[in-house]
C-alpha cells in the first residue's frame, strides 16, 4: 500500500507544481505554451499508469460491502460526466491549458451553461461516482485521490484565472456562469443550448459511454460495469 500512497502523492503534488507559478511559468518560457501542455499530458498519462499498477500489487482490504443499488451510480452519472469532458476537451474554457483570455468577453455558450469548468467536474463526477462502488481501500484511494484534484482544487484554479484576465472581466464571466453544474442554469443567469453543443459531441459521448459499459469496462477494471 505505500507503493500507492506514494504514486498519488507524487501525482498530486506534480499537478500542483506544474500548475503553479513560478514553475509553470518558467516552464512556458522554455517550451512554449502547447508543447507545455502535451508534456503536462504526457506526464499524466505516465503517472496514471503508475498509480494503476499499484493499485494492481496492493494487498486486498475490503472496507465495506456495498450494496447493489450503489451500481446505479455510476451508470447514471457517467453520461453526464462524459459529456462534460467531451465538450471541455473540445471547447475552450476557463482550465483548459490553451484558455483564451477573451474568452470572458464571450457569450457563455455551449457546456458552459452547466459549468464554466466541465473538464474538473467530468472528472470529479466520474471518481465519486465509482468511490460509492469501490469496497477495496487501494481502489478509493485512487478514486479520493482524483477527486481532491479535480474538485478541491476548482478555487485555487479561479483565483489563478481571475489574475490572469483581472477582476473586472472575470467577474463577468463569473457572473454569467457558475462553478457547480446547473446552478446558473437554476439561477436564470444562464441557458442551455443544445444546438451549441453539438450532434457531434452528444454521439461522441454516447459512443464512449456504450463502449466503456459493453467493451472497455470488464477489459480494464476487471468487472463488468453493472
Amino acid at each position: 500500500m505505500s507503493h500507492l500512497i506514494v504514486a498519488i502523492g507524487i501525482f498530486l503534488a506534480t499537478h500542483i507544481v506544474l500548475a503553479e507559478n513560478p514553475a509553470r511559468g518558467v516552464l512556458v518560457r522554455i517550451l512554449g505554451e502547447r508543447r507545455f501542455a502535451w508534456g503536462y499530458g504526457a506526464v499524466a498519462i505516465l503517472q496514471l499508469i503508475w498509480i494503476g499498477q499499484a493499485v494492481e500489487a496492493a494487498p486486498v482490504v475490503r472496507y465495506w460491502e456495498p450494496p447493489e443499488w450503489t451500481t446505479a451510480i455510476p451508470l447514471l452519472a457517467m453520461p453526464l460526466a462524459l459529456l462534460l469532458l467531451v465538450c471541455g476537451f473540445t471547447q475552450n474554457n476557463p482550465t483548459a491549458s490553451l484558455a483564451a483570455g477573451r474568452l470572458a468577453r464571450r457569450e457563455v455558450t455551449g457546456i458552459l451553461a452547466v459549468t464554466r469548468n466541465p473538464v474538473m467536474w467530468g472528472l470529479g463526477l466520474w471518481s465519486l461516482a465509482h468511490l460509492a462502488v469501490v469496497a477495496e481501500a487501494a481502489e478509493a484511494l485512487r478514486y479520493a485521490a482524483f477527486a481532491v484534484l479535480a474538485l478541491l482544487l476548482l478555487p485555487r484554479i479561479e483565483a489563478k484565472q481571475r489574475a490572469k484576465w483581472g477582476a473586472a472581466a472575470w467577474g463577468d464571466f463569473a457572473a454569467r456562469s457558475s462553478n457547480i453544474p446547473f446552478v446558473a442554469m437554476a439561477q436564470g443567469r444562464a441557458r442551455l443550448k443544445w444546438r451549441e453543443i453539438g450532434a457531434v459531441r452528444l454521439a461522441v459521448a454516447m459512443a464512449l459511454y456504450l463502449a466503456i459499459l459493453l467493451w472497455l469496462h470488464p477489459r480494464i477494471a476487471g468487472v463488468a460495469a453493472w
